[in-house]
């Protein structure tokens, strides 16, 4: 069965449920620690990340999107380039811009994105910004895998889970 495609304005929330290191990995190009909470009908963020080595285009990227279903999650695509970093601002847009301002980087939307720790706490996530304009309904499961393009070693693995619903 085809999962139904929902449109931002459709979708009434969005639970993020977790954003973590794929089992069993770690990365020396970023470490993170995500809490999320609800807040009335919001999703706040609070972390810590640093962002070890700049990431650009000497990282490349492959998301893996899945969705729930009874038998357990179905994939249901697979995209992936050669510029992570230019990837986040194609797909993530204003959503990611936000939470670059938010957690005090230099610039937004720049690439590479620059070394260094950053911090939020608290922050409300506005999945309205997101510059991707369709995602399925149900329980979605998204992949992120970074390689180093000089040695083809990974350089990252994150695993999200979020809940789209709808109106």
């Amino acid at each position: 069965m085809v999962p139904k495609m929902v449109s931002r304005s459709d979708a009434t929330e969005f639970r993020l449920r977790y954003i973590r290191p794929c089992n069993g990995t770690t990365s020396t190009f970023v470490t993170y620690k995500f809490e999320f909470k609800k807040i009335h009908k919001d999703t706040h963020m609070s972390c810590n990340f640093s962002i070890n080595v700049p990431i650009g285009d000497n990282i490349k990227y492959k998301v893996v999107l899945y969705v729930e279903r009874a038998t357990g999650f179905m994939k249901l695509f697979e995209f992936k380039g050669k510029d992570c970093c230019k990837a986040a601002n194609i797909y993530l847009g204003e959503f990611w811009y936000d939470i670059q301002r938010k957690a005090g980087f230099s610039t937004t939307g720049q690439c590479p994105m620059p070394k260094g720790k950053y911090m939020l706490k608290n922050y409300p996530l506005n999945f309205d910004r997101l510059a991707y304009k369709g995602l399925p309904q149900g329980t979605l499961r998204a992949n992120v895998f970074g390689k180093e393009v000089k040695t083809d070693k990974d350089a990252f693995c994150t695993e999200a889970l979020v809940d789209v619903l709808r109106s």
